[in-house]
Order: C-alpha cells, then sequence, then structure tokens
C-alpha cells in the first residue's frame, strides 16, 4: 500500500492493524492455518477456511509490497488477517502469500512467480486446505495490480475471476516501474496491454476505484483501463467510491460496508460451480 509508505511509521502501523469495516457471524469460528511453507525459497502463505467441512472456491489476496525493511509482511496485518476471516466466513479458502513484490523496486517477475508457486501449493494441498483449486480468483491491491496481468492473459486457466482494490492497472507511467523494468516489462506486467490484447476473452474483472486516491498516477492509469475496457468489451464491473482514499476498506462508513458486500457478491457470482 504505496500511500501509506509516506505516512510516520506509528500512522502506518495503526492503520494496517485496523480490521475491514464489514463484519459477518462466523469470522471468529474459521480455520486458519498460518506460515505453511509454498515455495523452494521458503516463503509462507495462512490459510483461511471456512468452518464447516468441504471444498470451497479459491480467493487469493496480493499485497503491493513494502520495503524489506519493514518488519512486519503484509500477511500478518491486522487488515489482511481480518479479509482473510470475512472471506473464509462467506465460504471461501481465502490465501494469502508472502511474494517478493516490493518498493521501491517492484521485483514484479519475482513477485508473478511466487503467485505461480502458491496457487500450485494450493492445487496440490487442496484437501488440507478445504479448497477447490479449479474455482480461482485473484484480488490484488495497490501496486499489486500488476500481478493480475498473467491472468488476463489466460494463465493460469483454473483462475476464473480477478479483482482489483484501489489498484495500478497500468505500469507504464510509474517512475518506479519504469526505473525498474524494461520497455518489454512494462507491457508484459501492464493489466491495461494485456486487456486490450484479451478483450471479451479475459477472466471477469472487479474495480474498485477510490476517488481520493493520493498515489502517484494510480487514478489516471486505472482510468485509462476502464476508458479502454469499454472500448474493448472486457468484461467489467466497476464500484466508483467518490470520496474513499487509498486503503478505504477499514473506514467504517456504510459506502464501505457496501463496496465489500459488492465484492463479496461478484465472487459468489463467478465462483459458483
Amino acid at each position: 500500500m504505496l500511500v501509506l509508505l509516506a505516512a510516520a511509521p506509528e500512522d502506518m502501523a495503526a492503520r494496517v492493524a485496523r480490521p475491514v469495516a464489514l463484519r459477518l457471524p462466523g469470522m471468529e469460528a474459521v480455520r486458519i492455518q498460518r506460515d505453511l511453507v509454498y515455495s523452494r525459497e521458503g516463503l509462507r502463505l495462512d490459510a483461511y477456511l471456512p468452518p464447516r467441512a468441504g471444498r470451497f472456491p479459491v480467493v487469493m489476496l496480493l499485497h503491493g509490497g513494502v520495503p524489506d525493511e519493514v518488519p512486519v509482511r503484509p500477511k500478518d496485518w491486522g487488515l489482511y488477517r481480518s479479509w482473510g476471516k470475512l472471506l473464509a466466513a462467506s465460504g471461501f479458502t481465502a490465501i494469502i502469500p508472502d511474494q517478493r513484490i516490493g518498493f521501491p523496486d517492484p521485483r514484479l517477475a519475482l513477485a508473478a512467480r511466487d503467485v505461480e508457486s502458491a496457487l500450485a501449493y494450493v492445487g496440490g494441498q487442496a484437501a488440507q486446505l478445504s479448497a477447490d483449486p479449479q474455482r480461482t480468483c485473484l484480488v490484488a491491491f495497490s501496486a499489486g495490480g500488476p500481478l493480475l496481468a498473467p491472468a488476463i492473459r489466460g494463465l493460469p486457466s483454473r483462475v476464473r475471476c480477478l479483482a482489483a482494490m484501489y489498484a495500478f492497472l497500468d505500469v507504464r507511467q510509474s517512475e518506479p516501474h519504469r526505473s525498474h523494468l524494461t520497455p518489454e516489462q512494462l507491457d508484459e506486467f501492464s493489466p491495461l496491454v494485456q486487456m486490450e490484447r484479451a478483450g471479451r476473452a479475459m477472466p471477469p474483472l472487479f474495480v474498485a476505484r477510490a476517488g481520493k486516491d493520493e498515489v502517484p498516477t494510480l487514478l489516471e492509469a486505472m482510468d485509462r483501463f476502464l476508458v479502454s475496457a469499454l472500448v474493448h468489451d472486457a468484461p467489467l464491473q466497476l464500484l466508483s467510491l467518490p470520496d474513499t482514499p487509498h486503503g478505504f476498506e477499514s473506514d467504517d462508513t456504510p459506502r464501505v460496508r457496501e463496496a465489500l458486500r459488492a465484492l463479496l457478491l461478484f465472487l459468489d457470482q463467478h465462483l459458483a460451480r
């Protein structure tokens, strides 16, 4: 969450410790498996499973990266832990991996390989995780948006839908990305470029737009994506929150709770059998 990096350390710690605004019955009864090693590099993920037994659709949350010196990794933030509980109480197996996306160097190629490894791990451990990996959605936050680009291209095929929460949907005008990626990589990890190539063949995408987002070039990139998506007939659902900031999901307002319910409904619609 790039906008948080400019805040004082105590402000950032308080912000990421806050839970999501929406509460549902059963959130405290979900089954949690923490620190499962999913890659050769020793990366870990947390899994949040519904209280009852069964095989459930998979929702994988992709954070936007923090500098390496930040001691608490995003999957251990109160914010993401509450996301895991909310999703599991809603009938999904929520997967929150550590992955190597970073700041200021985004390390997108490494992070994309980590996402592939996490998806493969979930497929191999589906019974343990109460997961149906053939029904998977990737939800990207902030600078995690470029990690949706491979799935927009159709890789892997078991990803049925995508969601972008106040996320970068084009990186070609972002200075941190331009400074660390080649022109070919900028295209490879631009959801906009990949959407224009895929058109209506891409998985359905939910976009949450925070109208008061302060991250440089993010809103401009998102708006370019949205206009082009209409031209290319891409399957898109837009939720516009004009008065909300970046990282809005912990703001306890009726509009934010409505937005979170809209995302859950989108997941239900596209991950149903």
